[in-house]
């Protein structure tokens, strides 16, 4: 193992290698020297079969001498489901989650699927050019990790030689982090949208998908329908368009927040007031909030963006303008991490138009509004666009072998909710590489640890706010990722 040392040379040359467009804020480049201790060896595992720290490790030093060059050492990063698989759990589903996850934060014309490697099953690499994440995004992905932790290891000295990065694996809950999915990872959007590439103005994001609205609606481009008894928009209307973008579709809602305006008195969208070149009506739908769902350049629909009525990404939506009913019970918050769920089975969900027969039919509309109705309002034109975009992310997730109408979604349910609930012991020892009965015996002789997480010695559980809030006091308390002779 020691020849990992002969990198050296070639790790200086590339030192300061960094892509040009990483944000100011983003943490700045720290060189990782050759460690200069030998590797010590690898400790028997504490029960048959348990993947620990020492086999993680050294299964992912090995396969990085197996990369054919520098380049991409600096590029692989690791992804660890090893905290299931070590309390029997199958890894299947957890990987489908990934291939998911990391796809749809990826601006490339191809899928690709993460990289098994070893004989455990539950390590897998990505190399961030695969999904167009930067060495510098990497480091902000590195800081906003729910649970930070840093080897103190030989081996995971030569890791972060290897690939200079502060933290080379992660667990795979991290993909929380990357989408802001909780409250606990929420970066106020610097984060998701910094990955994806969006900006903070939508007119600036829809341009980024080749999309003048304006331009679109005055060449009657642009398809709307109008409805109430929304799935999330409880006791309101909300008005729905679709558009097409340079990677196939853009899909937006307009939604107003309790006991604001409503779209059958006012169905309009401020682009159709103004169509043509003229005011049309004075219709106007205000709104408090929108969703955009568009395509994807690998075909996949997921590029999640929520904005204000100022046009500004955020990544919640307030409560009282859309409720997550099937996540209340975690949080009630439409975050940009809850868009997978919702939209798994059917990326975008069919609905009844109510609006076109209504501006038809109501006397309160002139003829150039019913005009504006009879045009935009054509819900066959729509249906036709719902179904192509779910066809279109049905194959491209078939590619990854997943099945939209067989499973609810494997990242919702194997990556974020397992963490977002209430964690027993189990669960935060898989965390930190122990068994449980380990575990728990370190923590009840750790001095900070185990007030803060006392809870676990007496069978109860703890919230991700707080073990995230603990959990590198924990891992230092409980020597969790270090030698037996550090």
């Amino acid at each position: 193992m020691n020849n990992v040392i002969i990198f050296t040379l070639l790790i200086f040359l590339a030192g300061c290698y960094e892509e040009a467009h990483v944000h100011e804020a983003v943490p700045p480049i720290i060189n990782y020297p050759a460690p200069n201790n030998p590797i010590p060896p690898i400790r028997p595992p504490v029960i048959p079969g348990f993947v620990g720290l020492d086999l993680i490790e050294d299964t992912i030093l090995l396969d990085l001498q197996t990369l054919d060059s520098n380049q991409d050492r600096l590029a692989a990063r690791y992804i660890l489901g090893c905290d299931q698989s070590n309390s029997g759990k199958s890894l299947e589903e957890l990987e489908k989650g990934l291939n998911i996850g990391f796809n749809r934060l990826s601006n490339e014309a191809f899928l690709n699927p993460v990289r098994s490697i070893g004989s455990s099953n539950c390590i897998f690499r990505i190399d961030l050019d695969d999904y167009t994440i930067t060495r510098g995004e990497w480091r902000a992905i590195e800081r906003s990790t729910a649970f930070d932790f840093v080897t103190n290891t030989v081996r995971g000295q030569n890791l972060q030689f290897l690939t200079q990065a502060r933290k080379p694996y992660i667990w795979a809950f991290e993909l929380c982090a990357m989408y802001e999915c909780d409250e606990v990872t929420d970066q106020g959007g610097l984060l998701y949208y910094d990955l994806v590439d969006q900006d903070i103005d939508t007119n600036v994001f829809l341009a980024q998908q080749g999309i003048n609205l304006q331009d679109e609606v005055d060449g009657e481009s642009v398809i709307y329908s109008g409805f109430s008894q929304s799935q999330i928009a409880l006791g309101k209307t909300r008005l729905v368009l679709a558009v097409e973008s340079d990677s196939g579709y853009c899909l937006a809602t307009y939604d107003s927040i309790l006991g604001g305006d409503d779209l059958f008195e006012n169905p309009f969208s401020i682009e159709l007031i103004k169509a043509g070149g003229r005011i049309n009506s004075n219709k106007l739908f205000d709104f408090d909030a929108q969703e955009w769902i568009c395509s994807l350049n690998n075909r996949m629909f997921g590029l999640w963006r929520l904005n204000n009525a100022n046009n500004l990404a955020e990544v919640e939506a307030p409560t009282n303008i859309v409720i997550h009913v099937g996540s209340r019970r975690i949080d009630a918050a439409i975050r940009t991490g809850s868009c997978h769920e919702c939209h798994f089975r059917q990326v975008a969900i069919p609905f009844k138009d109510q609006i076109a027969d209504h501006i038809r039919a109501n006397s309160a509309f002139d003829e150039f509004e019913k005009a504006l109705g009879s045009i935009f309002f054509n819900y066959n034109r729509m249906s036709a666009v719902i179904e192509d975009i779910n066809r279109r992310n049905d194959q491209a997730l078939a590619e990854l072998g997943i099945d939209t109408s067989t499973s609810v979604d494997p990242l919702t349910e194997n990556i974020f909710n397992p963490y977002r609930n209430e964690m027993n012991a189990e669960q935060v020892a898989g965390l930190v590489l122990m068994p449980e009965d380990e575990f728990l015996s370190r923590l009840a002789g750790t001095s900070i640890s185990s007030q803060r997480l006392g809870n676990l010695v007496n069978g109860g559980t703890v919230s991700l706010a707080v073990l995230s809030a603990n959990f590198n006091i924990l891992t230092l308390e409980l020597r969790a990722f270090e030698d037996d002779n550090l």
